[in-house]
């Protein structure tokens, strides 16, 4: 079995095109997709003490030298899986910040793809889709992410995306990611395989979407948003 030469982390904020970029990666035949996981994040939250235990590990994981790296990187391998791709794409698009850092940390090495996108359009498709979760807590949620571009705390290998962009200029965007992770172009993104972002609506229809009050408490995040080009 070819060793693995490096890992890429797909992060970004939720229904940002997480799951259609990590597809369309995933046709490349230097990259395996380990899809979304949560092993590494629930490892972290393991080191933080902020959970006792995580899918039954046994008391002696907790904290030993090189966590993420000793038992993170043979489960993300998934070595019986591998066809011999050099590469190992983990994508994940509710990543805590603190699991970014310790990230960059342990695989210095790795390449990491952001990609953000107006929250406000995330909070309508969340709400669209009968998501249960505290309004007020979502927007802190989105804040703590835009933070990490804003403030610039990501790791040094890290490619800032915009989900716009790679909608409305996908083939130059397609070469600009391949040509990050120095691997040859395969193909195009496809615009039209979009997944978990509601097709068919414009990004501005969270104005008819979102309450009066939902968009004023949206007012909170105008300075991070139009930081990132957005319209306030």
């Amino acid at each position: 079995m070819q060793p693995i030469e490096k890992f890429i982390f797909m992060i970004g904020m939720m229904h940002s095109g997480t799951s259609w970029v990590n597809d369309w990666l995933g046709k490349h035949p230097l990259i395996y997709t380990a899809s979304e996981t949560r092993v590494l994040v629930n490892l972290t939250l393991v080191r933080h003490g902020l959970q006792a235990q995580w899918g039954g590990v046994r008391p002696w994981y907790h904290n030993p030298p090189s966590l993420l790296r000793s038992i993170g990187e043979p489960l993300l391998a998934h070595a019986d899986c591998r066809n011999g791709e050099p590469y190992v794409l983990v994508r994940h698009s509710n990543m805590p910040e603190y699991t970014i850092k310790e990230l960059g940390e342990e695989f210095p090495e790795a390449y990491f793809i952001l990609i953000h996108r107006d929250a406000r359009r995330i909070l309508a498709s969340q709400k669209s889709r009968n998501d249960k979760r505290n309004f007020q807590k979502n927007i802190e949620i989105h804040q703590k992410k835009m933070s990490l571009i804003i403030e610039g705390k990501l790791p040094t290998n890290t490619m800032v995306l915009k989900y716009t962009d790679l909608v409305t200029k996908s083939s130059e965007m397609s070469r600009q990611i391949t040509q990050f992770l120095e691997i040859d172009h395969h193909c195009d993104i496809d615009v039209n395989n979009k997944i978990n972002v509601d097709l068919g609506r414009d990004e501005d229809c969270w104005k008819s979407i979102l309450s009066r009050e939902e968009q004023k408490k949206c007012e909170e995040m105008n300075r991070a948003l139009e930081f990132l080009g957005y319209e306030i």
